[in-house]
């Protein structure tokens, strides 16, 4: 997942802070904006997904594992919202070997700055930042508990401030016993742990 967003609010204070201090007349502005930049704060983490809470998948195309040949291999979808941004991803799982409990793949993280409601990002050409990356992953599959997280990440696309840092995600879940979802833990080790549900979307090619 990304490193944490900048906060605007906190952002407008500090500025309107420093000016003040030049501008003895602007102190009770600052105060003032201070005031309600906390407020602001307040409502905002109020809608914050905290650590174990389980956000509801947008609706999407479930191939049920009745019709794929393998119960885990082809691509999982799946939404997660932390602080001010909204993720997609999409596990493409692959069999290291046949037979075996090894897993390849990628997963491809699309996020942008939208709330828990956002199902899809917004055009580069509004001010809100968005981003494509993709990593190349690897884990295991056995007894329907799955671990499977990136190693490294690639910036494939995005509008807004380049993405210098980004922690590869890291999941570890079960399938439902339908085998239509992978109920996941999100785990990137600096961000806090965020519950997951996946849909299937493909099977393996």
């Amino acid at each position: 997942m990304a490193r944490r967003p900048t906060s605007l609010p906190g952002l407008f204070v500090l500025l309107i802070k420093t000016y003040a201090q030049k501008h003895p007349l602007l102190s009770r502005a600052a105060g003032c904006a201070a005031a309600l930049s906390v407020i602001g704060l307040a409502v905002g983490a109020a809608t914050l997904m905290l650590p174990g809470q389980a956000e509801a998948p947008a609706p999407l195309a479930v191939v049920t594992t009745t019709t794929c040949a393998d119960p885990i291999a082809g691509v999982w979808t799946g939404y997660q919202h932390l602080r001010n941004a909204k993720y997609r991803f999409d596990a493409t799982i692959e069999r290291g070997d046949v037979g075996g409990e090894s897993l390849r793949g990628t997963i491809l993280s699309h996020y942008w700055v939208g709330d828990a409601t956002s199902t899809a990002p917004p055009s580069c050409a509004s001010p809100m930042e968005q981003h494509v990356v993709s990593m190349p992953a690897e884990g295991t599959f056995a007894n329907g508990e799955l671990r499977f997280g990136g190693t490294a990440f690639t910036e494939l696309e995005g509008c807004g401030q380049v993405e210098d840092a980004y922690y590869p995600d890291r999941f570890s879940g079960h399938l439902t016993e339908d085998g239509l979802e992978l109920h996941a833990i999100n785990d990137d080790g600096h961000n806090p742990e965020t519950f997951v549900v996946f849909r299937r979307t493909a099977c393996a090619p």
